[in-house]
């Protein structure tokens, strides 16, 4: 079938103005025939009032013809509801559903502007009175003063007045007379058909001021350029104009449900919507259809409902629903609750009650004079006689507790016997992690639907329905950029539980910061950034001008107390400045490096200095010793032991440091001794940035900079830099041909870099000394003593702790046993004192400059 879509709708500035002012005196004739209601409703009363004063003795039309002025009332009432009626089925015309036009199931004409509701063809109609034209800069211009785009553009915390301002400085007048009438309404009609999907993806059959004004930024020219300056992009545009849509929907739909079960209670079902009353039911259980009126609405759980809805339909008397902490197991049987009393649930859910039975309070009506049993035969009674309960255990797991007592058996047996029987439907849920350890025929008989964790985009529509929630108990609103902030960090850096509990934790975690007594305060995403670097000690804010600072002369600060190893610096340089502009992949580590060089020329002290400077403090370098799992039992040290297994309760180290330490240097020291399958694990955290340890949790590395290093090739190394070969073409060479020898292909190229680091000369290694004797100066300043280091002796512990196979290796200790100890014999015979100075000469011979001393 064909789709033609038109706007042949009157639109020029006569037509227009006579519309408005047939609009109006229809509006005046609304008003008047709206009284004339009122005065037949008021003559109506006057009658009956009469009517049963006179107990019966006058009949109504008596009283109606023989009362001149209440006759003329209810004349003037009939002609005033048929006028209201006639307008009320004009007004309800119908038209095809938007799904059915924009799916292209029709194939006759249809006028776009029947689908626009009368406050978006308001702004439509004053938009072209503005200059007769279709330009879409007026209609964005119209737009701006309407109090629901000023509502969308204040959620996306956009100052809207401050924007309309800017929007009277803007030059178009120029751009809109090279437009001829033709090229304007094509831009217009564009407009009006993306207006139209995306009301339809909003479920709705008329376009909104809201769809219109994302319909206008989405096409190309100065409207959409000038969105894009503020730092609005059509998909986020997009997605709060649905939350506030749905928003709108929500409030509705609560109404619609309330209303629907005042109805429905009284009808010729009792209150309990059964047909006997249920009394001991109700004192162990939560009627979950009563109060269904006030959940939230279900959202991103289609396809489950779809499931559950046929489970029952295939005959199933219960469903058991497993998912992870946090997944929303309990918000979808409510949920299902409120699909029943808005009747859009099917057979056999529709027309049931849902009762949420407490085991606990189920016992504690036991005692010596009414035991158990028949506390529970009278209860499956109850439930069997009522032939329409839908029982609810939401943590099936509380049966577990009570499984080696009788009590807890016959709970599993009265459930199993009434669902048998066909008198009850079973809804029940469990945490996944508690799965394996509750077992019985009750839950081995149950299919099973799984909720699982939500994806980012799923997760900010199902935490839309907690925003009146919170707003309203912490004071608080919140931005649209707030909630795609939460959303996105909570699943990047909350590890316990699944979305989107993680994410509603965070964001009542959040309003509850900000809230402040008798002031509304917003709640936007750089607060959300703020909160969770203070609770995980992560930057996830933006780059302050501090750290721009940092980031931009990071090999300069390196080089501050490090020596040499040009290139290597540079390399982690790079890689720390492209993640922290978000350049690279955020589902991977920042980076991964591999260190490639003989013992002792500074590997392990780059990583301690880059922890020192930018992750703030070598306590945030965690070092693993790779030559500790060269077995492959090795691998539960590293990440934990399966569950049920011996030595379960014992975290793995790595996992347990990357928890602890989210954000920081992981150093690999000798990497090519792990056993190949340990080295498998960091194939899959070098490309996924995250880890699931053998108990299921899952362990984020997208904050860590893993260096492995490695003495691989070390002698081939050395011989290339003594040949005068640039250490890049040698880190080329090592990885086609020598690295093959260690490590699988695979993992090779799961590198950022691979960094050859050189060998150390005689003049690197005086500079060394200058700064591990800085050190020991540091250390005797603060007892107020000055070391003073002669050239000569500089070079003197160069020599003697230069060895060029162990790189600078040595030298901390020749500096121990030639000048620290010397120094401590000194201090313990007291020939040193405050304000002394210590001078450090040729043959490490040690001379003290006594100060003037007044003790």
């Amino acid at each position: 079938m064909a789709l033609s879509l038109t706007w042949e709708r009157n639109q020029n500035r006569d037509a227009l103005l006579d519309m408005r002012a047939r609009n109006r005196v229809d509006y005046t004739w609304r008003i008047i025939w709206a009284i004339c209601v009122v005065i037949g409703a008021i003559s109506m009363s006057a009658i009956f009032g009469i009517f049963i004063r006179s107990r019966g003795e006058a009949f109504i039309w008596e009283i109606v013809f023989g009362n001149d002025v209440l006759g003329l009332g209810i004349l003037i009432g009939i002609l005033g509801i048929m006028f209201v009626s006639r307008d009320f089925v004009e007004s309800r015309r119908t038209m095809p559903p938007l799904s059915v036009i924009i799916e292209k199931r029709i194939d006759k004409k249809q006028e776009v502007s029947e689908y626009m509701s009368k406050d978006a063809l308001r702004i439509i109609d004053n938009s072209f009175l503005r200059g007769e034209s279709w330009y879409p800069w007026y209609l964005f211009m119209e737009l701006l003063k309407d109090k629901r785009i000023i509502e969308l553009l204040t959620r996306l915390g956009i100052d809207a007045e401050d924007m309309s301002e800017n929007v009277k400085k803007v030059e178009f007048a120029d751009n809109a007379k090279n437009n001829t009438p033709e090229v304007e309404k094509n831009q217009f009609m564009s407009i009006a058909f993306k207006a139209l999907e995306i009301a339809y993806r909003n479920n709705d059959d008329r376009v909104h001021v809201g769809d219109l004004f994302v319909a206008l930024i989405s096409q190309p020219g100065v409207t959409r350029d000038f969105m894009v300056d503020y730092g609005i992009r059509e998909s986020r545009l997009e997605g709060v104009n649905s939350w506030l849509h749905f928003q709108a929907i929500l409030t509705g739909k609560r109404l619609d449900a309330k209303e629907s079960m005042l109805v429905r209670t009284h009808s010729w079902r009792n209150q309990l919507w059964t047909s006997t009353v249920t009394p001991l039911l109700d004192s162990v259980g939560v009627d979950m259809t009563r109060n269904a009126w006030q959940y939230s609405q279900l959202v991103a759980r289609d396809s489950e409902l779809s499931l559950l809805y046929e489970e029952f339909g295939a005959g199933n008397f219960g469903v058991l629903i497993v998912g992870p902490k946090g997944a929303g197991k309990s918000s979808f049987i409510e949920g299902v609750a409120k699909k029943i009393i808005a009747n859009q649930a099917p057979p056999p859910l529709a027309d049931r009650r849902m009762v949420t039975l407490s085991v606990a309070k189920l016992l504690s009506l036991s005692s010596a004079r009414t035991p158990f049993k028949v506390i529970a035969a009278q209860l499956a009674r109850e439930i069997a006689r009522s032939g329409n309960i839908i029982i609810v255990l939401e943590d099936f797991s509380a049966l577990k507790a009570i499984k080696t007592d009788e009590a807890g058996e016959l709970v599993e047996s009265l459930l199993m016997d009434i669902m048998r029987g066909g008198h009850v439907l079973l809804l029940a849920a469990i945490h996944e992690e508690e799965l394996a350890s509750v077992s019985g025929q009750l839950i081995s008989s149950l299919p099973r639907i799984t909720i699982a964790s939500l994806d980012d985009e799923s997760t900010i529509r199902a935490i839309e329905s907690s925003v009146p929630m919170l707003e309203s108990k912490y004071n608080v609103a919140f931005t649209y950029p707030a909630l795609e902030r939460i959303a996105s960090l909570s699943t990047r850096f909350m590890h316990d539980g699944a979305q989107p509990g993680k994410a509603r934790a965070l964001m009542e975690s959040v309003a509850r910061e900000l809230s402040v007594r008798g002031k509304r305060t917003w709640v936007r995403d750089h607060d959300v950034e703020r909160a969770v670097s203070n609770k995980v000690g992560i930057p996830v804010t933006q780059v302050s001008d501090r750290e721009k600072d940092l980031l931009v002369n990071l090999e300069e600060r390196i080089h501050e107390k490090y020596i040499n190893q040009v290139t290597a610096v540079r390399a982690v340089a790079t890689a720390m400045r492209r993640a922290r502009t978000q350049l690279g992949s955020s589902s991977r580590p920042i980076a991964n490096m591999l260190f490639l060089g003989p013992t002792g020329v500074g590997k392990t002290e780059l990583a301690k200095r880059l922890a020192e400077v930018y992750f703030g403090g070598r306590d945030k370098m965690v070092r693993l010793d790779m030559s500790e799992y060269q077995e492959v039992q090795s691998i539960r040290n590293l990440i934990g032991a399966p569950i049920g297994s011996s030595g379960n309760e014992l975290e793995g180290h790595l996992v347990s440091t990357i928890r602890e330490n989210p954000f920081s240097v992981i150093l690999l020291d000798e990497f090519e001794k792990a056993h190949p399958d340990v080295l498998n694990i960091f194939l899959q955290i070098m490309e996924d940035g995250r880890l699931t340890s053998p108990d299921g949790k899952t362990y984020d590395f997208t904050n860590s900079l893993i260096i492995a290093t490695s003495n691989a090739g070390a002698e081939r190394i050395q011989e290339e830099i003594k040949s005068g070969k640039k250490v890049q073409d040698i880190a080329y060479d090592l990885k086609q041909h020598e690295l093959v020898q260690y490590f699988r292909p695979e993992l090779i190229n799961r590198f950022d870099a691979i960094v050859v680091f050189e060998t150390l000369s005689f003049g690197h290694i005086v500079e060394i000394s200058k700064l591990l004797l800085s050190e020991l100066s540091y250390n005797l300043a603060k007892r107020e003593i000055i070391l003073e280091v002669s050239p000569d002796a500089l070079k003197d512990l160069a020599r003697e702790g230069y060895v060029p196979s162990q790189g600078a290796r040595p030298l901390r200790r020749v500096i121990q046993d030639n000048v620290e100890d010397q120094i401590a014999k000194l201090l313990l015979k007291g020939e040193v004192q405050a304000r002394d100075t210590i001078i450090l000469k040729k043959g490490f011979k040690l001379e003290v400059k006594k100060a003037q001393h007044y003790n």
